[in-house]
């Protein structure tokens, strides 16, 4: 093969690759996440030069903190201090707030009219 072809499958698979480990993931969280209630706390920077929704929650007792992106509302203060539903997955460690009706929809949740 010439080097063209092999640099060509070589991006490629580390394409797919990536592909792989973001839908796994996202299939982890969604198969063993438990609902709970978050407060939010702030809007806080994150390592890509954004502002991330910052919130808190409580499992089993112990204090959880968590970040998310939102775009469409980035750095409004009416989001401050409420609370919102959020998806915790205990064994990864992971959460997603539940805000914009897409996040409801990815878990299967119906968005709340009220």
């Amino acid at each position: 093969m010439n080097k063209k072809k092999v640099t060509f499958s070589i991006v490629l698979f580390v394409f797919i690759l990536i592909l792989v480990f973001i839908k796994y993931g996202d299939t982890k969280l969604t198969r063993k996440s438990v609902l709970l209630s978050a407060k939010t706390v702030g809007w806080g920077t994150s390592s890509y030069m954004g502002l991330n929704l910052d919130y808190e929650f409580y499992y089993d007792g112990k204090r959880i903190t968590g970040s998310d992106a939102f775009n469409d509302f980035r750095g409004n203060k009416d989001f401050v201090n409420r609370n919102f539903p959020v998806m915790y997955e205990p064994s990864l460690g992971s959460s997603k707030l539940l805000i914009e009706p897409s996040d409801f929809r990815r878990f299967e949740l119906s968005f709340p009219d009220s």
